[in-house]
C-alpha cells in the first residue's frame, strides 16, 4: 500500500527523518503505553532531549506537568526548523507556563551543569547519538540524587535496515548492550525490557528485506489503533521475551 508522503531512499535525511516524526504523531496509543510504563519514574523537574515535533512532549505536558502544579520541564531540539515549529504551538498553547517557567525550550544539543534535573527522557533519541557512551555520562552528572535516566529506544541489531540509516540511527540497541552502557556511567537498573513484540516480523519483511526506506501512515494508524491495544495488555501481564523496541530506567545513586 502506498501514500503520497512516502520518500525513497534517495531522498536525503532530513527529508525522511521529518516525514518520520509527521508519522508518528499518529501512534497515539503506542506513546500513550510508553508514558504509562516510564510516569512511575518521573520526577519534578524532568527534561526531554529531542523534543522533535513535540509528540512526546505533549503527553509529558498533559499528564505531568498537568498532575503536579510544582512541576517543570525543559525539551532540547538542536534542529532549527523543528525548534521552529515546536516554540510556535507552545506558544499557541502553553503560553502561561511558557511565561512561569514551567516549559522552557533550548535550540541546542543538551548540556546543563550537575544536579539540575530529577529525571531525562530519551524518546527514539539515544540511537541517532553516535558517542551514546559520552552523553549518558553527561547526563548522570546533570541528574540529582536518585534522578532517573529513561530510554526508549529501537532493539535488536538484526533489524537493522536502511530506513535507520536513512534515519540516522547509528545502531539498534540489545538488553546487555544498553545495560552496560547505563550501569558503567554509575547507573543502577530500575527497568529494562523489551517492547512490541508483534512489531518485529512486519518491520523485518517490510524493512529489512523489502528494503522499505519510508513509513506508511495508512499502516502505522491500523497497527496502532489495532494491534497496539491488545499487544499492550498481552505485554503487560505475560511480559515478552524479545521485542523490537526496548525500554530502560536508570537510577543514579
Amino acid at each position: 500500500m502506498s501514500h503520497p508522503a512516502e520518500q525513497s531512499c534517495g531522498s536525503s535525511t532530513e527529508e525522511i527523518l521529518s516525514h518520520e516524526l509527521s508519522t508518528t504523531r499518529l501512534l497515539t496509543n503506542y506513546h500513550e503505553w510508553i508514558f504509562q510504563e516510564i510516569q512511575p519514574f518521573l520526577g519534578n523537574d524532568i527534561t526531554e532531549i529531542g523534543g522533535g515535533l513535540g509528540t512526546f512532549s505533549d503527553l509529558l505536558i498533559r499528564n505531568h506537568l498537568g498532575m503536579r502544579t510544582d512541576a517543570t520541564i525543559e525539551i532540547f531540539e538542536p534542529a532549527s526548523q523543528l525548534f521552529s515549529q515546536l516554540r510556535q504551538q507552545y506558544q499557541a498553547r502553553c503560553g502561561d507556563l511558557l511565561r512561569t517557567g514551567r516549559i522552557r525550550l533550548t535550540n541546542a544539543q543538551f548540556a546543563s551543569p550537575s544536579s539540575t534535573y530529577d529525571s531525562v527522557i530519551l524518546i527514539n533519541v539515544l540511537e541517532h547519538v553516535e558517542y551514546d557512551r559520552n552523553l549518558v555520562h553527561e547526563i548522570h552528572a546533570s541528574l540529582r540524587r536518585k534522578g532517573t535516566l529513561i530510554v526508549f529506544s529501537p532493539a535488536l541489531p538484526f533489524l537493522y535496515s536502511a530506513l535507520d540509516k536513512q534515519v540516522g540511527h547509528f545502531r539498534r540497541y540489545k538488553k546487555d548492550l544498553l545495560a552496560s552502557l547505563f550501569t558503567n556511567a554509575g547507573f543502577t537498573i530500575a527497568k529494562l525490557h523489551y517492547m512490541d513484540i508483534a512489531g518485529i516480523v512486519p518491520w523485518y519483511f517490510i524493512n529489512v528485506l523489502g528494503g522499505s526506506c519510508s513509513f506508511n501512515p495508512s499502516l502505522v494508524k491500523a497497527y496502532d489503533r489495532l494491534i497496539v491495544p491488545v499487544m499492550r495488555r498481552v505485554e503487560k501481564y505475560c511480559g515478552t521475551p524479545i521485542g523490537k523496541n526496548i525500554l530502560i530506567v536508570g537510577r543514579k545513586a
